[in-house]
């Protein structure tokens, strides 16, 4: 049969395609097996990779990485050295602005890290070698905390467990003087030669044109424990004082030793630091000690001694009232507004006098310690944390402007009441005169040759012995200027401070026990005045306690085999409630001997020609025998008599 209309390309075209995809398809699997169809090109036309090369290579790769991510592998890149640019640079400084200068050339220091102030290359400078505080000495002191120190000072209060025991406290001071003088010479240069050495004068930009800005004033104490000299001490900040050694702990950067610098040009903060007040008490015992000033000479009359005590007091009083208007100022407050405050307060309560009595003691104080004032010997610290780096308070600190007025007001009446001592002593027309009604106007503390420097340790023990020694440390001209030191001095830039050198030990000092007992008269057995004794003997002994803030007296008579000292109670005025005060000692007498020496001069009559053996029941220790002609004549006991009659304690 003919087929019409249809081509031989239609009739045939399925089959045409089926045999080119056989072709396409034979092909291709042939090229499977023929050669490496599925390898790729190597980078930079190296060669060709087959497919079973692939994973070898990524191991291989993976691994090169790894050993580069490693930190100890060395690095891929070399980087060149940098080109120097500080001759560059130091040249531009010097060529001048226009192509043809018209003014003479001039330097202004305005890169001084980096241009080291125009000094020229390669110079050194002298370091200073801060010379050792001198003349060392230390005082105790035995007072009662005034009430509000406590709430001001929380860390205090961990000496006072008991609320219901009076705030006694017995503490040391260690004063020293220091030579500013010397340190101006060595930051200048003036005690070397700088032509002959080759050096240069310290830039006085460096510290402000300060030398003398003292950062820190370090005390050491030493313990005497079975006369072996041990336990070295260094003393903190006692709580409250204005210090900067937390920031001296840790890294010291640009501002917080800009900040230092400027707290430091301030006087009241640099008094803080190297003259810190003790907190108020009740009655102002504490004054620094005085290197330069010996004490009051032993062996003047009573009423002459008596005196100069008054009047040293006063002139510390007046001086102490001068640091408070100071610091008051520095609160934002005013002198006129103590004035006004001073005209609301009710006049002081009269200071008891002395009253007779069994022992000739004095008739207790109501509480208060007698005065029923006390007085601010914390200015300028309490007020600032014990971290410092801060500034005194704003003026919206009302409560902090009315305490510094209130110590104020109390510094004033103390000085009133010991000029009212001193007139029943000598003549109106020798009696000094009044505090002035407002300071002179306050100077910076170190601006003169000499300054007394002085640090308070509350951890002492009644009854111990102990010395203390002091450093001076002070701001480093050289921190922070390693880019302008050559290479022998960089070191010096690494330190905040620059330490002298330590001083010398002070003299022993042996804290005064709040208990003391003396023994004053002696009658041996068979001695008229021993009468009604059993002929056991007799004695007469004086105890000293202190107890809130006051000196306690009572005298005791005992024989051979009493113990000394008992609990006694005293009435109050006002309907108070009665004051217990413990005047137990622990000591037993044991014997009453007559003294055998011929040439002491001692007369039975008298209770002078006898000895007292006692034993201390509390803390075994060996026998003691006491001497009424040795005792009679202590000054310690002298003192606290004193204290006892007139009051002040």
């Amino acid at each position: 049969m003919k087929t019409k209309g249809i081509t031989i390309w239609e009739l045939h075209a399925e089959r045409i395609v089926l045999g080119l995809a056989t072709v396409l398809l034979v092909v291709f699997t042939a090229r499977q097996f023929i050669g490496e169809p599925n390898a790729v090109p190597k980078p930079q036309g190296t060669g060709v990779i087959a497919p079973d090369e692939i994973d070898a290579l990524l191991q291989a790769e993976a691994e090169r990485l790894l050993e580069r991510l490693d930190e100890a592998s060395p690095p891929q890149i070399e980087l060149p050295d940098p080109v120097p640019a500080l001759d560059y640079l130091l040249a531009r400084f010097d060529r001048p602005v226009y192509p043809q200068p018209a003014l003479p050339q001039f330097h202004v220091a305005i890169a001084p890290n980096i241009r080291g102030f125009e000094r020229e290359p390669g110079v050194e400078f002298p370091v200073p070698q801060v010379k050792a505080p001198y003349q060392v000495v230390v005082k105790s002191y035995s007072d009662a905390l005034a009430d509000d120190v406590l709430s001001e000072h929380v860390d205090l209060q961990e000496q006072f467990p008991d609320p219901s025991q009076p705030l006694d406290i017995t503490f040391v001071t260690a004063a020293a003087r220091f030579s500013v003088a010397d340190l101006r010479r060595q930051f200048r240069g003036e005690h070397v030669d700088l032509d002959a050495e080759g050096k240069a004068a310290i830039p006085s930009s460096w510290y402000k044109d300060r030398p003398e800005n003292i950062v820190d004033v370090v005390i050491e104490r030493q313990q005497l424990v079975d006369a072996h000299w041990t336990n070295i001490t260094t003393l903190d900040p006692i709580p409250g004082q204005f210090t900067f050694r937390p920031q001296l702990g840790e890294g010291i950067g640009a501002g917080v030793r800009d900040q230092v610098i400027e707290q430091l040009g301030d006087p009241v903060v640099q008094l803080d630091i190297i003259r810190p007040e003790f907190y108020p008490t009740k009655n102002e015992e504490w004054s620094p000690p005085a290197p330069d000033q010996p004490e009051i000479p032993e062996g003047l009359a009573p009423k002459e001694e008596e005196v100069r005590r008054i009047k040293s007091d006063i002139e510390r009083f007046k001086e102490k009232r001068k640091r408070l208007i100071e610091r008051l100022e520095k609160l934002g407050g005013t002198f006129e507004e103590c004035g006004r405050d001073r005209e609301d307060r009710q006049p002081p309560p009269p200071r008891p006098g002395p009253a007779g009595g069994p022992g000739g003691k004095r008739q207790p104080p109501g509480p208060g310690g007698g005065t029923g004032v006390g007085m601010s010997g914390g200015a300028g610290m309490g007020r600032r944390g014990a971290g410092g780096g801060k500034g005194p308070a704003d003026r919206g600190d009302e409560a902090a402007i009315r305490r510094r007025c209130n110590e104020i007001n109390r510094v004033d009446e103390r000085i009133a009441a010991r000029k009212e001592d001193l007139s029943g002593l000598i003549d109106p027309g020798d009696a000094l005169e009044g505090a002035p009604p407002h300071p002179d106007e306050p100077h910076p503390p170190l601006d003169v040759d000499e300054i007394t420097i002085w640090g308070h340790d509350l951890t002492v023990e009644p009854s111990e012995t102990y010395r203390y020694r002091l450093t001076v440390k002070i701001y480093n001209p050289f921190f922070g200027k390693k880019r302008s030191l050559v290479d022998q001095q960089q070191d010096l830039a690494e330190s905040f401070t620059l330490s002298s050198a330590v001083s010398e030990w002070s003299d022993p000092l042996r804290v005064s026990p709040p208990l003391r007992v003396f023994i004053t008269k002696a009658t041996p057995a068979g001695g008229r005045a021993a009468a009604g004794t059993l002929g056991l003997g007799r004695a007469t002994a004086q105890v000293y306690r202190f107890y809130d803030g006051d000196q306690w007296v009572e005298t005791f008579h005992v024989q051979p085999g009493d113990y000394i000292g008992t609990v006694k109670e005293y009435r109050m005025p006002d309907g108070e409630e009665p004051v217990r005060i413990d005047f137990s000692t622990g000591l037993v007498v044991l014997d009453i001997v007559e003294d055998i020496d011929p040439g002491r001069g001692g007369s039975v009559g008298a209770g002078r020609a006898a000895k007292v053996l006692l034993q201390d029941l509390r803390t075994g220790e060996i026998l003691q025998l006491r001497d009424p002609q040795v005792e009679i004549l202590n000054p310690d006991r002298r003192r606290l008599e004193q204290r006892a009659r007139s009051g002040k304690a």
